[in-house]
């Protein structure tokens, strides 16, 4: 996956093919929760570019997306969102030097998937097929 930001569509960054993390200076960020693995992803990637992370409130998605659909901020997150975003926000791909973020599904070989489990398994694989051409058939 792809570091991106999610931005109303009046912010002066909306109209940018991508962000530099530095950009962002100024800018009121909306964090993932403390306990999100994308918090952890985000907080490498300012470390990276020899950043701190903002001291901010961090909240769930659904609370970010509405907060940035209200223009309260930036909210961090990644371009696999979209898909399930809001069409009037901006999605806007951040420069990531350790590209791209690999996304993991696992399971246990023996055990036999319930048929909503067997769905969501294949939700998922359809849902990443793409990045699975380019990660030799790693999602």
């Amino acid at each position: 996956d792809q570091p991106a930001i999610m931005v109303h569509p009046d912010n002066p960054l909306a109209d940018e093919a991508e962000i530099d993390i530095h950009m962002l200076s100024g800018q009121r960020l909306l964090l993932p929760m403390h306990d999100h693995s994308l918090y952890e992803r985000m907080d490498q990637l300012f470390e990276t570019n020899g950043l701190s992370l903002p001291n901010t409130h961090s909240y769930s998605y659904l609370v970010c997306r509405s907060m940035v659909a209200e223009n309260l901020g930036i909210s961090l997150t990644t371009m696999h969102t979209h898909r399930f975003g809001s069409s009037d926000l901006r999605y806007i791909p951040v420069t990531n030097r350790h590209r791209p973020w690999r996304i993991r599904m696992y399971w246990t070989k023996n055990k036999d998937f319930t048929e909503d489990e067997l769905v969501f398994k294949e939700f998922i694989e359809e849902f990443y097929h793409k990045d699975t051409k380019e990660t030799n058939g790693n999602i």
